[in-house]
């Protein structure tokens, strides 16, 4: 009899599909991160790498606080300690920065398409770890979900609880659903690393 062969698939996620913290920041510390995003340049989100935007696959409004921001370095410090706690018990990824911290406005019918984050993220590596930090009471706006998307996996709807934060590998499909009503707010980041080998 003839043995038929086959290739054994590799499972392409490293580590767990998402991990979240639900009470990542505390209600003053979310206040902060609003003063730090509204206190910076307000801009429509570009789509595309050449800053062109496209309403069809994203529409929204957003601010960049940097890292040299010294208002922001107990942000940054703080993320800094949860991204070593997570990376080191579940990724276990070779990461060397966080990069800039977006903060994100989704108003009435704002979206985001399903996409990938995995970028040149500046001229020595790549962003490998995404998160999202929820700065919206989850109970004040419809639609406007942050989900997951990955082969033979139902899509993941990530917490809405205020002050969560969420972390996924930078290449799992993921989008933000148009919101229906009210208004979301998210601080959205990514930790870089060298390219994969």
């Amino acid at each position: 009899m003839e043995h038929q062969l086959y290739d054994w698939p590799l499972d392409v996620i490293e580590g767990p599909l998402y991990i979240t913290f639900e009470d990542f920041l505390t209600p003053e510390e979310v206040d902060k991160v609003h003063q730090l995003g509204n206190a910076q340049v307000m801009r429509r989100a570009s789509t595309y790498t050449d800053g062109s935007e496209d309403p069809e696959v994203r529409k929204s409004t957003i601010s960049w606080i940097p890292s040299n921001n010294t208002n922001a370095h107990w942000l940054f410090k703080k993320l800094q300690n949860k991204i070593f706690e997570v990376n080191n018990d579940k990724y276990k990824y070779d990461l060397f920065s966080i990069d800039h911290l977006q903060y994100a406005i989704y108003g009435k019918y704002e979206h985001f398409t399903d996409h990938i984050d995995i970028s040149s993220a500046g001229r020595m590596g790549i962003r490998k770890l995404s998160f999202s930090i929820q700065l919206t009471d989850g109970d004040t706006y419809k639609g406007g979900d942050l989900s997951l998307k990955h082969i033979e996996v139902k899509p993941v709807v990530l917490s809405r609880k205020k002050g969560s934060i969420s972390f996924f590998p930078a290449y799992i499909v993921h989008g933000v659903s148009p919101v229906l009503q009210g208004e979301r707010r998210a601080l959205v980041g990514w930790v870089q690393g060298p390219r994969w080998r």
